[in-house]
């Protein structure tokens, strides 16, 4: 089918509608806040009124980004039986990268690589690279043994259409075929096969794990990893700065979200990882943000407006880290001085449980990793700081693993972060009480209200640091070290904000 469309693209309706609606709504209700922060300047303490409001204007600037990806929700249908011929189809390259064999698996990095030459793809026009920034021996025994086992696996896999095409996700019980006839995986021939393929993955996976412990056991050491691979691109997030610049020369592309996902990859669990992680990708977008390659300003004339905004709030989304902080100390002083800084009236209105957690998680990596990422791309300009490619941990540790599962934290790891997340809510914590007991005393609850809520919700997502501090015994808890520094500087900062603000 030569004229055949590869896919179509359709706005989706009423999602388009309502968005547009809300976004309405919510430009009104931010322009009447914007009105009575600009009427209450005589009535409200100079420094916490040009604190908040500039946080709110930021805030505003952000959202107004962020409207490129709710304007026009589109889904796709796709047709590859519009493809062409195999003889006819480009050349694709996959370009694996590895950097810290300690810190990356081997073994999964390998089933990358296999996953990688069993696309279903002409194979002489499919080719496979790995990038070992550490050039470690372990790494090159491994690629050969991956070699040889992928001799077996991508004939296998295109023998009985396999669709689940990484050797450990399928060989431990997840398959999957392109099309609605599964027989051939119950066939006898199928099933004397996967046990051949099962022991030949065993085999090559307890020469890979044997190596690698080998390796460790013994102490030998690569040379130190030589991570270039963001810095050729002026940013530690080559693949966000590589995609805006390829879409700045012309590059089309297209949104594409089938029902099952077409790649799965692994995500750090701990929370000291999860942070340093955040506080990587956040330092290289604002990076990119304050450079001469600035979306908002280099791509409005090379990309469409919209799509220029929507890299334009990666870039900058490092800066809500400022709102926050200024939102989880400034009202508290308020509070605690008695000084309101909202109207009286307060208007509020996925899954209860899935939108609570995410707020929760968007919270605490606004506050911390975001914030350090701001002040680490500040050293960067200034000169005190060296770019650093700080690369996490994929490593699973199994009673990390079983606190993931439960949904609990488990906070070993950077104490910086934990001060950080530990002091604002001491804040809250002694504002709510303290705040508290003078709205009921002087009985100004109109006046005081969104305060005493803001105060309590910040605590309410925040639940996990606090149970953290005072309540968990086991040794993923925040230590007593970090929570008795945290009251130190919270007590400071309330004596001496109350001080100077008011």
């Amino acid at each position: 089918m030569k004229n055949s469309p590869l896919h179509v693209c359709k706005v989706q309706q009423p999602d388009a509608t309502i968005y547009k609606v809300h976004n309405l709504i919510h430009a009104i209700a931010l322009l009447a806040l914007l009105y009575y922060r600009a009427s209450s300047l005589d009535v409200i303490p100079t420094l916490p009124w040009a604190l908040v409001t500039a946080s709110e204007l930021l805030l505003c600037f952000m959202w107004l980004l962020r409207q490129p990806f709710r304007w026009h929700p589109v889904s796709r249908t796709v047709f590859p039986e519009g493809l062409p011929e195999d003889d006819k189809l480009p050349a694709v390259d996959v370009f694996i990268c590895t950097a810290d064999p300690t810190k990356e698996p081997t073994l999964e990095v390998m089933n990358t690589v296999v996953s990688a030459m069993s696309l279903d793809y002409p194979p002489e026009k499919l080719s496979v690279y790995l990038s070992d920034d550490a050039g470690s021996p372990l790494t090159l025994y491994a690629l050969h043994e991956a070699a040889s086992f992928a001799s077996s696996w991508v004939p296998f896999c295109r023998k009985y259409k396999i669709g689940t095409i990484c050797p450990d996700a399928f060989l431990s019980g997840s398959a999957s075929v392109d099309g609605d006839d599964d027989t051939s995986l119950r066939s006898m021939d199928f099933i004397s096969e996967l046990e051949k393929m099962k022991s030949k993955y065993e085999l090559f996976r307890e020469r890979v794990l044997r190596r690698a412990k080998g390796k460790f056991e013994t102490g030998l050491q690569d040379r130190p990893p030589l991570i270039q691979k963001g810095f050729l691109y002026h940013s530690l997030v080559e693949d966000y700065f590589s995609g805006f610049i390829m879409h700045c020369r012309g590059w089309k592309s297209v949104y594409y979200n089938p029902s099952i996902p077409a790649f799965l990859g692994s995500a750090t669990i701990s929370f000291n990882e999860s942070m340093i992680q955040n506080l990587r990708w956040n330092s290289g977008l604002l990076e990119v943000g304050l450079s001469r390659f600035c979306p908002i300003i280099y791509g409005v004339s090379r990309m469409s407006i919209p799509q220029a905004m929507a890299y334009g709030l990666l870039a900058f989304h490092p800066l809500y880290s400022f709102p926050l902080m200024c939102y989880a100390t400034i009202p508290q002083l308020c509070l605690l001085n008695g000084i309101s800084l909202y109207p009286k009236v307060l208007l509020c209105g996925d899954s209860l449980r899935t939108w609570w957690n995410e707020q929760r998680i968007w919270m605490i990596k606004s506050v911390v990793p975001l914030f350090l990422s701001c002040l680490d791309v500040f050293m960067k300009m200034i000169g005190i700081r060296e770019a650093n490619f700080m690369l996490t941990s994929k490593v699973v540790d199994e009673e990390q693993d079983e606190k993931y599962k439960k949904g609990i934290f488990d906070f070993r790891g950077s104490k910086l972060f934990l001060i950080i997340l530990s002091t604002l809510v001491t804040i809250n914590m002694v504002s709510l009480v303290g705040g508290l007991a003078r709205v009921i005393s002087e009985a100004s609850y109109d006046d005081m209200f969104v305060q005493v809520f803001l105060s309590f919700a910040i605590l309410a997502f925040n639940y996990p640091i606090m149970e953290g501090m005072i309540f968990r015994k086991d040794n993923g808890r925040i230590s007593v070290s970090i929570s008795i520094i945290s009251v130190i500087v919270s007590i400071i900062f309330l004596s001496l904000g109350s001080f100077l603000f008011f």
